[in-house]
């Protein structure tokens, strides 16, 4: 079962590996302009990787329910794209913090208990 720090490193990962593969070939960046969005990417997905104990923590009588479900993931997916066409500039806040989220669900679907589609 994955505890906190997996879930912290599992989205920090996340959020800096889809940082680095959406500017890698991106000619408008410095240097060092890419390494600031990979740390911003990957601090984003750590907290995206602890959102859902953070709704849900494990000590509530309700954790793994609504904030660990597919259908919860599918509305915040819908509110990223919404985001992103009304703050063009704001997508690597947006999904840095969505693909940590994702993250932490596939973490804990591959447990004994698994997540709830609804």
């Amino acid at each position: 079962m994955a505890n906190k720090r997996n879930h912290q490193i599992a989205g920090g990962l996340a959020g800096l590996l889809k940082v680095a593969f959406e500017d890698k070939d991106r000619t408008d960046l410095t240097t060092n302009e890419k390494i600031m969005r990979l740390f911003i990417g990957a601090g984003l997905g750590v907290v995206g990787g602890m959102m859902p104990d953070i709704l849900e923590p494990a000590d509530n009588p309700h954790h793994r329910q609504t904030a660990h479900s597919v259908a919860f993931a599918s509305l915040l997916y819908a509110m990223n794209f919404e985001i992103k066409k009304k703050y063009p500039n704001a997508f690597i806040i947006s999904d840095s913090l969505f693909i940590g989220y994702v993250s932490h669900l596939s973490l804990d679907s591959e447990t004994t208990m698994g997540i709830p589609i609804i």
